[in-house]
């Protein structure tokens, strides 16, 4: 009996290799965010800006990106002439968008959340010779700057309670779970 081509013939006592459908599938890893501590600090001591990047996180800063693209899209036709003020306010607008997504420390979030607020502040009046786009950034400004001061009395508050800043850290002391290292209590 003809073996066909490329195939092998069974010997018995040789073991077989199964095939691909016969393996039990691996079962599947926990995902841990990929974190970089930005500004050379690490984890341990309790200072920097650490950049956690998630499948959430990460579908949040494409969303931001393609609304960014589809803000740039549009403003081409509405402006008549679009200055490059404009252009990179829009970017810096973006990568703050997208650094508060990744950011893995409540604080950093605020000062990324700060950092859309002005640049959103700029953006909201630059038409600036339209008295109606001045009014508009100003009481935007005054709103946003009290809700601003609200949001750090509750990043305090927390601070206070917790003793942590780091999102991770937060999660943990929050659920009750000892923390990374330290012996259960």
């Amino acid at each position: 009996m003809a073996a066909a081509p490329g195939r092998r013939h069974h010997r018995p006592g040789h073991r077989r290799r199964r095939h691909r459908a016969d393996r039990p599938h691996p079962r599947p890893r926990p995902r841990h965010p990929q974190v970089t501590w930005l500004g050379g600090w690490g984890p341990g001591t309790g200072v920097g800006i650490p950049l956690a990047a998630d499948p959430l996180a990460a579908g949040l800063a494409c969303v931001a990106a393609a609304l960014t693209l589809a803000a740039l899209a549009f403003s081409w036709r509405y402006f008549t002439e679009i200055q490059a003020i404009f252009h990179a306010l829009i970017l810096l607008f973006l990568a703050s968008m997208c650094a508060f997504v990744y950011t893995g420390d409540l604080f950093d979030a605020f000062v990324f959340f700060e950092l859309m607020s002005v640049v959103a502040f700029a953006l909201t009046g630059y038409r600036s010779e339209e008295p109606a786009t001045v009014h508009g950034a100003l009481n935007f400004g005054i709103v946003q700057s009290l809700g601003a001061y609200l949001t750090l009395a509750g990043i305090a508050l927390v601070y206070g309670r917790t003793g942590q800043l780091g999102l991770a850290a937060l999660g943990r002391h929050l659920s009750g779970a000892a923390p990374t290292g330290a012996p259960a209590p």
